[in-house]
């Protein structure tokens, strides 16, 4: 069932891991900790469980609440630790600054992505647009760079709105 945002859009739909990607991504997250001769926690994985079941994008006081939820005995400070050695490790990611200005999370992906985050309810809504991906090479191309990354967020007010139970 999808769920319906204030304006009347529906909710991007939330990534969804089955339990096979959770064993492969606790075993990258072991093995990188065993690289680095650190130890593997349950305080560590309960953080890392709580983003990649959430889906979402994530500011740090919201993964804060989610651990919290679901186990009131690990403290903030572990979770904000455990925060940047899932970025360290590849997992999760920085992917943009919220309107408030925080940094937002996301796990990582393979597929490259962009971002459209909605003034009105706040919701982030990814995209991918080939011809977007072109003219920012050539740009830089123009200028003289060669392209290594970039992080690409639009902000906007929706403009879908629902009038007397029909789209407009």
């Amino acid at each position: 069932m999808s769920r319906l945002l204030k304006c009347g859009r529906e909710a991007p739909a939330r990534r969804k891991l089955g339990s096979e990607d959770l064993e492969a991504i606790r075993s990258r997250l072991e093995a990188y900790l065993r690289e680095r001769q650190l130890r593997f926690t349950e305080p560590r994985w309960k953080v890392a469980e709580s983003i990649l079941l959430s889906g979402l994008h994530l500011e740090s006081r919201d993964i804060v609440s989610a651990v919290k939820k679901r186990d009131p005995g690990v403290g903030e400070a572990t979770v904000y630790r455990a925060i940047r050695l899932l970025c360290d490790a590849g997992i999760l990611e920085e992917s943009h600054q919220s309107a408030s200005g925080r940094t937002v999370y996301e796990i990582a992906d393979d597929e490259h992505h962009d971002h459209i985050l909605c003034t009105d309810c706040g919701e982030v809504f990814e995209f991918h647009d080939e011809a977007l991906e072109s003219l920012q090479e050539q740009t830089a191309s123009n200028q003289g760079f060669s392209l290594v990354g970039h992080r690409h967020v639009l902000i906007g007010k929706c403009s879908f709105k629902q009038q007397k139970g029909k789209r407009a």
